[in-house]
């Protein structure tokens, strides 16, 4: 049975409930501008999945950092940057 790091946990449940957060939001807005429920769903949808996204980028930035990647884990980082700027 493997042990699971107590800071990594919190940061996972700390990134799940952002994103989960960030779905609510996001769908009460959709669904309270745009009047066809279905684009509006699709929509809520892509920003949650971006916002996901965003979230396990940097863990994949950092991993690859660690295996000597550091130029593709440069543009991980920029990656998640730009969706950052993206969704805001």
């Amino acid at each position: 049975m493997t042990r699971i790091d107590p800071i990594r946990a919190l940061l996972l449940t700390l990134a799940w409930s952002l994103s989960g957060f960030t779905c609510v939001m996001v769908a009460m807005a959709m669904y309270r501008l745009i009047d066809d429920k279905l684009v509006a769903s699709l929509f809520a949808g892509v920003f949650v999945v971006l916002d996901i996204t965003k979230y396990l980028l940097w863990p994949g930035a950092r991993d690859t950092a660690r295996r000597g990647g550091v130029r593709l884990a440069a543009l991980i980082v920029v990656c998640a940057v730009a969706l950052s700027a993206g969704s805001g």
